[in-house]
């Protein structure tokens, strides 16, 4: 029996399906790369920027020196009203830079000093938001981080988001602010804990990550005034409710130092503190009617400075603190995406607390191994 007629034709077949797995590979290449790429007169005239770009200088110490924002804007004068693209290279992503802040004019300006060339030393576009609380309430910067975020994706489409805090800086340009498919924490080696990462879940100082990220786990917990735990629930939002696997760049470039300033007047150390340990220790799920989709503010001016888009925006807490107490009331849990898994997280709680108050007096030890105890269907509520 002659087979080189079927041969002959499984070859062929063969040969379609290769062709079209191939390209179906190209598209998703190209899908990519629609990312990166902006397709018109600039990028035809123009190759892509290297992804290591020669011109890096790698660790330099903080330059602690304060200058008023005149000089830094004569200085730094590739900005344009807070966004910069680079002129001879076609950037790699777009990136959007989200400053919380309040109070802390050195800081800012100390921060500006020093990250803005060295990320123009990275070639890629970016933005920088500074959102700023004003009035009295007590500062959250969850509510300011989803402010920052849906500010700046109605401005551009941006390809990464970098959650950056106003005391903790940089040292190393070779810690690319891009993203990757999976978040990132960029602050690894923090001078103020010792340039070591304080607990394993440390997820605080500089991260970034896609912006469909940040809406798949619905941003910052809205919930947290004050100081501390707000960094500690997204990272459970990341790894525990989607099961995300957090990056680290290596521990020699993502050298950070720290900028010192005291605590506001209205800093209430141990109230607040017990208040926040109350809140992520008993909701596992809340990040299904609590962040950037529920987040309530008002915006009472926006600036476009040279080296930054400025937002001022007002916070009302007690009514964000009772419409969270209300929809949680009237959740149905069994309709929530469940979690990964779930152990209380007790540990990491009393660590971060740790950090913000030596002395943990015997209240919030008790909060702490008392809440393994709470049955898993009420977690999710505040009392």
């Amino acid at each position: 029996m002659n087979y080189l007629p079927a041969f002959a034709m499984l070859l062929s077949i063969a040969f379609f399906l290769n062709s079209l797995l191939y390209l179906k590979d190209d598209n998703r290449y190209k899908d990519v790369m629609k990312r990166y790429v902006v397709t018109d007169k600039y990028a035809e005239e123009k190759s892509l920027c290297s992804l290591h770009p020669e011109n890096l200088h790698g660790y330099e110490s903080l330059n602690r020196s304060v200058y008023n924002l005149k000089v830094l804007q004569s200085t730094y004068n590739f900005m344009d009203q807070g966004h910069y693209r680079p002129v001879t290279c076609i950037p790699r992503q777009k990136v959007a830079i989200l400053i919380p802040y309040r109070d802390r004019d050195k800081g800012l300006l100390t921060l500006l000093n020093n990250v803005l060339p060295r990320i123009h030393r990275q070639q890629i576009e970016f933005g920088i938001y500074v959102v700023e609380q004003i009035g009295g309430e007590l500062f959250n910067k969850g509510v300011l981080f989803n402010a920052a975020f849906k500010y700046a994706m109605a401005e551009y489409t941006y390809d990464c988001v970098v959650l950056h805090d106003v005391d903790i800086i940089s040292e190393d340009d070779r810690n690319f602010f891009t993203c990757g498919y999976h978040p990132r924490h960029l602050a690894v080696k923090v001078e103020q804990f010792n340039y070591t990462i304080p607990y394993a879940d440390f997820f605080g100082g500089i991260s970034n990550m896609p912006p469909n990220i940040f809406e798949q786990i619905n941003g910052f917990s809205n919930q947290y005034e004050d100081w501390g735990l707000e960094d500690d629930d997204l990272y459970r939002r990341l790894t525990v409710a989607h099961g995300l696997k957090i990056e680290r760049p290596l521990a020699n470039v993502s050298t950070c130092a720290s900028v010192h300033h005291s605590r506001p007047h209205k800093h209430d150390k141990k109230g607040k503190l017990l208040d926040r340990c109350n809140i992520y220790i008993n909701r596992p799920r809340g990040w299904a009617f609590d962040g950037l989709s529920t987040s309530q503010y008002i915006v009472e001016k926006t600036e476009n400075k040279r080296l930054f888009k400025h937002i001022l925006i007002s916070l009302n807490t007690t009514k964000l603190r009772k419409d969270f107490v209300t929809r949680s009331r009237f959740e149905d849990y069994d309709s929530l995406p469940p979690v990964a898994s779930w152990n209380g997280n007790t540990e990491m709680c009393y660590l971060a607390l740790k950090l913000s108050n030596k002395k943990i007096d015997q209240s919030v030890e008790d909060l702490v191994q008392k809440s393994v105890n709470v049955p898993s269907h009420r977690r999710i509520c505040i009392p």
